[in-house]
């Protein structure tokens, strides 16, 4: 039988995605990260969040870049395209005195390793991976 054929954007995944759980404990408590970003690159960085949390999420490329999508158990969610290459800040946290847990997921153009993506509940948290090479970094 013939192979059908295939489409990049609809059959082959043309990004990475890593994903990391973590708790906002206290009302003034930050989880920074730091992503080390390739100028050029475009990343999505996203904050799944469970019912309590209200998320609050930024990022600094040069300047602060930030979401917050008001309300318990919402979302917050960055597209941002880095204008220099280097360690960029994702801090994540809590609107107002609201905690609990969370999932970061940070998706991107190219491959996305563990050392990529630092700090924050990470030492805590297994990594889960999606997308181009998602595979060869499961631990």
């Amino acid at each position: 039988e013939a192979a059908r054929p295939m489409h990049l954007c609809n059959d082959i995944s043309h990004a990475s995605t890593i994903g990391f759980r973590g708790t906002i404990s206290a009302a003034a408590e930050v989880d920074s990260y730091s992503f080390a970003a390739t100028a050029g690159q475009s990343c999505r960085i996203s904050v799944r969040a469970e019912a309590a949390l209200d998320p609050f999420l930024s990022v600094t490329d040069g300047a602060a870049v930030t979401d917050d999508n008001s309300g318990p158990g919402s979302d917050a969610d960055l597209t941002i395209t880095w204008g220099s290459s280097g360690a960029k800040t994702i801090a994540v946290s809590g609107v107002g005195v609201t905690t609990g847990a969370y999932l970061l997921l940070v998706t991107a153009s190219a491959a996305i390793t563990p050392a990529l993506l630092t700090g924050g509940d990470i030492g805590a948290s297994t990594p889960h991976f999606a997308g181009t090479r998602g595979g060869m970094f499961r631990t």
